[in-house]
C-alpha cells in the first residue's frame, strides 16, 4: 500500500511538473518573455519573495510586489509599489533607498547568478506599463558604499536617481 501511494505522488508530481512547466513556456511564447529554466525559477521566485519581505518590511507606507524576468540570459527584477510613490519627492526617495538595500542585500549572497537591472514602478505608471530602471550591480556598489560609511543615504539617492532611466516594463 506505501509503495504504491508513494508511486502515485512521484507520477502526481512529475505530471504536475511537465504540466507546470508546459503552461510557464507557453505563457512565456505568448507573452514575449524569456523562460527560466525550472531550477532556476524556483530560486528567482524565492529571491522575490526575500526581496519583497525586506522592503515591506521597511516600507510601511506600500506593499510592494516583485516579479523575476529574464532578459538575454540575465536576471532582472521588476518591483512595483501598491501606492503612486512616484508621485512625491519624499515617498519616491524612502522607497527607492529601500529597493537597493532590499536587492543588494539578497543578492550578495548569489553572485553566481548573472544579473541585470532592477525595473521600479507603482500603480499610476503601470497603467501605461512605465516604469525606471536602475543595475543591480549599482545597486549592490552602493549598499557597499553605505555601509562602510563611504556615503551617506542622500549621496546613495543622489547616485540612484542620476542612474534611474526611464524604461517599458515588460508584461509578465
Amino acid at each position: 500500500m506505501a509503495r504504491t501511494l508513494r508511486d502515485g505522488v512521484i507520477r502526481f508530481y512529475e505530471a504536475g511538473t511537465k504540466l507546470l512547466f508546459t503552461s510557464v513556456l507557453l505563457i512565456a511564447l505568448v507573452l514575449n518573455a524569456a523562460p527560466l529554466p525550472a531550477e532556476e525559477s524556483v530560486e528567482t521566485a524565492g529571491l522575490c519573495r526575500q526581496i519583497e519581505k525586506f522592503i515591506n518590511a521597511l516600507a510601511h507606507d506600500t506593499r510592494t510586489q516583485c516579479l523575476p524576468t529574464s532578459d538575454h540570459g540575465a536576471l532582472s527584477f521588476i518591483l512595483i509599489s501598491e501606492k503612486p510613490i512616484f508621485s512625491a519627492e519624499a515617498s519616491k526617495k524612502a522607497w527607492l533607498i529601500v529597493t537597493v538595500g532590499a536587492v543588494a542585500n539578497v543578492m550578495r549572497g548569489h553572485t553566481n547568478i548573472k544579473s541585470a537591472d532592477v525595473l521600479v514602478s507603482d500603480t499610476n505608471m503601470m497603467k501605461k506599463r512605465r516604469g525606471y530602471k536602475y543595475s543591480i550591480a549599482l545597486a549592490t556598489t552602493l549598499q557597499q558604499q553605505t555601509k562602510a560609511h563611504q556615503i551617506g543615504l542622500e549621496e546613495l539617492y543622489q547616485q540612484l536617481n542620476l542612474a534611474l532611466t526611464a524604461t517599458a516594463i515588460p508584461r509578465k
